[in-house]
């Protein structure tokens, strides 16, 4: 009900459904079965994750590299254990 309130006060047509987005379903999912301070730090992973695929796309290929730019992106630190 909320969505085609939204979608028909900006011209969409009423029972036009706005989609919601991959990355609101998966932050969504980290608020409510994580609290803090793990959901902050699965959010920041996943966003970087996100920034990364956009920046390389593809070009960072062993997982040493990867987890130190996750480390840069989070300000996390991942240690090697």
């Amino acid at each position: 009900m909320g969505q085609d309130k939204i979608a028909s006060e900006n011209g969409f047509k009423t029972g036009f459904r706005i989609p919601v987005s991959a990355d609101a379903r998966i932050l969504t999912f980290f608020n409510a079965y994580f609290e803090s301070p793990h959901k902050d730090h699965l959010r920041k992973v996943y966003l970087a994750l996100c920034q990364l695929e956009h920046d390389f796309k593809g070009q960072i290929d062993d997982t040493s590299s990867l987890a130190k730019k996750v480390s840069d992106y989070t300000g996390l630190n991942f240690t090697n254990t």
